[in-house]
């Protein structure tokens, strides 16, 4: 194992990697901040003694969900996997700003200045930083590094801290792990890089999850009816899709209207057209008393779950996604949306009430989906992207969250899609707590990208019919190719439709959306 400890100046810490920490992700901080910024790196950056420790060890990929390194068995998930190809070894890291730092930060709060105290936490998080970047300069070993990945980040389990804690001496550099898998001193890092062939660590490769199904029942010569109302039709298209087309994971039908007809819905059926919800059931308060959270015998929900569990019994090379509608869009379906948003204000009491029947319901159809051995469910909610962020965060955010808490870990995501934000309810998105955030088309990627987090996956936005099914494939590759251009900037971006694929979509413009795809990553 190599450790070393080391200091810099604070100049050597730019004040725009800072600024980004704090949040100024495109945008520069008023004059009064970036002085104190400036004040306040000349006074800690002294203090703080950096220091790190690594190791290189035997790794190897397992599965799209595993890999192993130095004998044990690590669970990062499919995102980090999918990078992975070819891996070889791995260089185990451990990098702190050091206690020295963590003294002098903690000293600043008895000047009882919360922006002080925020720049700081900052500052401390770009210290810890710059370690990782001193072990990049340091390693001069055989092979190439990849970017490095971290517990915690892209859906990997901080708890495997204590796993990746094992390989090292205890307390290396000074760091301790507590049994909440949090380290101290606060400002500290952990993870790995893959070490392996530069081609085959594709470090910078642009994933693709479209949600699209549709094309796949026709490549089976099959109608939309079969497929949504035979588990075997649906999971017959799913895998033929998969063969003839490189996703980096496989979606269900986007048919939002398999819950409302479980709760008794009336559904039009057409032969080759997606299913659409007649009429309401819910008309008041006393109507959404009296409705019955329904058992998962009823409708097609039977036939959905066998779709799921024959897919997951047939790929298991790449994440499964089974689809379902979220609980405000659901609760639209039965009440009817226009009535629905009205009686948020007049009746909220009726709204809620119904929102916490149609939890109930989606929760319990989504964990019989985790047992079908599926990865994830893309939970639907296009109606919540009508109304205001604070209403998207009330009526949609905090039940999905309910659903979110319920489901998710570390073998099974939660995707929340929101075809009809435009943008202004992002935020209310982020604090679903769901694991990937997907974006229709009506959506500007790039910004919705700048309002993320950095570790949390955006997926998006090609659009489904206007480009997919209607354009030309030369129109297709154009419109992927300059998506892949404008989120070039972000590593969290997965490259996807707006929305469903939808029936009739030509197969060369399908071709075309992964062609531009594969000609973006063959780029240098």
């Amino acid at each position: 194992m190599i450790e070393k400890a080391f200091k810099i100046s604070p100049e050597e810490l730019p004040e725009r990697e800072v600024w980004f920490a704090m949040g100024y992700k495109d945008s520069v901080p008023e004059q009064r901040i970036r002085d104190l910024v400036l004040e306040l790196r000349g006074r800690l950056v002294p203090e703080a003694t950096l220091r790190y420790a690594y190791q290189v060890v035997d790794a190897e990929k397992l599965s799209p969900r595993q890999v192993r390194m130095a004998g044990k068995t690590f669970t990062p998930e499919g995102i980090i996997c999918s990078y992975l190809k070819g891996m070889t070894h791995a260089l185990l890291f451990i990098g702190s700003a050091g206690w020295e730092f963590d003294r002098a930060k903690e000293a600043l709060k008895s000047e009882d200045d919360i922006v002080s105290d925020f720049i700081a936490d900052s500052i401390g998080t770009v210290l810890a930083e710059v370690t990782v970047s001193r072990i990049e300069q340091d390693y001069d070993g055989a092979g190439t590094l990849s970017m490095p990945y971290s517990p915690g980040y892209c859906n990997w389990d901080i708890r495997e801290q204590h796993l990746l804690f094992s390989l090292f001496p205890e307390r290396p550099c000074g760091v301790i792990l507590s049994e909440t898998s949090l380290m101290a001193p606060e400002k500290s890092v952990s993870g790995f890089f893959a070490l392996g062939e530069k081609q085959m660590l594709q470090k910078k490769k642009r994933l693709a999850i479209p949600i699209m199904t549709h094309p796949g029942i026709e490549l089976c010569g099959n109608t939309v009816l079969e497929a949504v109302t035979d588990g075997k039709v649906h999971a017959d298209a799913i895998c033929a899709l998969n063969e003839a087309f490189p996703a980096d994971a496989v979606t269900a039908i986007m048919d939002l209207t398999v819950e409302a007809e479980a709760f008794g819905a009336e559904v039009r059926f057409s032969e080759n057209e997606i299913p659409n919800i007649i009429g309401r059931l819910v008309t008041d308060f006393d109507s959404a008393a009296s409705l019955e959270i329904p058992s998962l015998e009823a409708g097609r929900v039977q036939e959905y779950l066998k779709a799921n569990r024959i897919v997951a019994s047939r790929i298991k090379d790449k994440k499964i996604f089974g689809g379902c509608i979220g609980p405000f869009s659901l609760a639209g379906r039965l009440f009817d949306l226009s009535e629905l948003m009205m009686a948020m204000y007049v009746e909220p009491e009726t709204v809620t009430m119904l929102l916490d029947k149609c939890t109930a319901f989606i929760t319990k159809y989504v964990q019989a989906m985790k047992e079908t051995g599926i990865g994830g469910v893309i939970l639907a909610e296009p109606a919540s992207g009508l109304i205001s962020n604070d209403d998207c965060y009330a009526y949609s955010s905090v039940y999905v969250r309910k659903i979110v808490d319920a489901v998710q870990d570390a073998g099974f995501s939660v995707v929340l899609h929101n075809c009809g934000n435009t943008g202004h309810c992002t935020d209310a998105m982020i604090r679903s707590g769901a694991s990937a955030l997907h974006f229709g088309n009506r959506a500007d990627m790039v910004e919705a990208l700048r309002q993320c987090p950095a570790d949390l996956p955006v997926m998006g936005n090609i659009d489904p019919v206007g480009i997919m099914q209607q354009a030309t494939p030369e129109r297709v590759h154009a419109a992927v190719t300059e998506l892949l251009e404008k989120t070039s900037g972000y590593d969290n971006f997965i490259l996807s439709s707006g929305c469903d694929v939808p029936p009739h979509t030509p197969v060369d413009n399908i071709k075309a959306f992964y062609q531009a795809l594969a000609e973006y990553n063959e780029k240098d």
